[in-house]
């Protein structure tokens, strides 16, 4: 990509031209990360928010970043860097078989998907089910989205830590909504079916978060989906991410989203 992309072969001319040096460029941790990793999780938010900024110092003119983004816990990294750099000009890429990546740039079109919550027509569902419905008959201040948009189901083993774990540790009843594909749909193929997805997915959640609700988002599905996700969605001060621990087989409140407004300050 390198080298179709730019004027230089090799990533070293990179290096001497911009004065930029490769091991800043990779991030890398060695495991999954579990309940007690939470400040490694920050930490990682944090580093590449000031590789970003240094480079940014460095490199004069309109950068835009290329993002790859694998591993363990991907998911979870990319919903939040989404919100942490949504305003940057990023191009995400999506594996696609191995050595091959697909870039997914959804610069410029990120306010046509949120324009779709401020239209008064409601929008056909091509990809997810329809929950217009469902939504109407919430009736607690705590709602938990289960987004099943991944290979693997959750809702189940979410279900079972929303009803035994969470909703008693908050002393409080609990909503849930599982958003998932219609039957025959998933596959993201392209850039306009994240970009169709996406607003399907905007609009149902901003149905429920414009009654000013406490949300605790659990999910799964790709991780270009995730960081454009999070990057629509940006900051809403009353939503709470989970993550899966498996070391000890159960969620854990990874991150508020106000959380991540405060690593832009510091």
């Amino acid at each position: 990509i390198i080298e179709e992309d730019s004027r230089f072969k090799w990533f070293r001319d990179i290096e001497d031209y911009y004065n930029v040096r490769l091991d800043s460029l990779v991030i890398s941790y060695e495991k999954s990360l579990t309940s007690n990793d939470r400040m490694l999780f920050f930490k990682i938010l944090r580093r590449v928010l000031y590789e970003i900024d240094d480079i940014d110092e460095k490199v004069e003119g309109d950068n835009t970043f290329h993002l790859f983004i694998w591993g363990y816990s991907s998911i979870y990294i990319a919903l939040a860097l989404g919100i942490l750099l949504g305003r940057r000009k990023i191009i995400v890429y999506k594996p696609s078989g191995p050595y091959r990546w697909v870039p997914i740039d959804l610069n410029g079109k990120l306010e046509e998907i949120r324009s779709i919550n401020r239209t008064t027509s409601s929008i056909s569902y091509n990809y997810i089910e329809d929950l217009s419905n469902s939504i109407k008959s919430i009736s607690n201040d705590d709602v938990a989205i289960i987004l099943e948009l991944g290979n693997k189901p959750i809702e189940a083993e979410c279900k079972k830590y929303i009803n035994n774990k969470l909703s008693k540790s908050i002393r409080k009843p609990i909503d849930i909504v599982t958003i998932r594909f219609q039957e025959g749909k998933g596959e993201l193929n392209n850039l306009e079916d994240h970009i169709e997805l996406l607003k399907e997915v905007y609009k149902t959640i901003n149905g429920i978060i414009k009654n000013d609700k406490r949300i605790h988002l659990f999910y799964s599905m790709p991780v270009s989906l995730a960081y454009w996700l999070g990057a629509a969605l940006m900051i809403y001060p009353k939503m709470t991410v989970y993550m899966y621990d498996t070391d000890n087989n159960t969620h854990f409140p990874l991150f508020k989203m106000k959380d991540i407004k405060d690593i832009e300050q510091l």
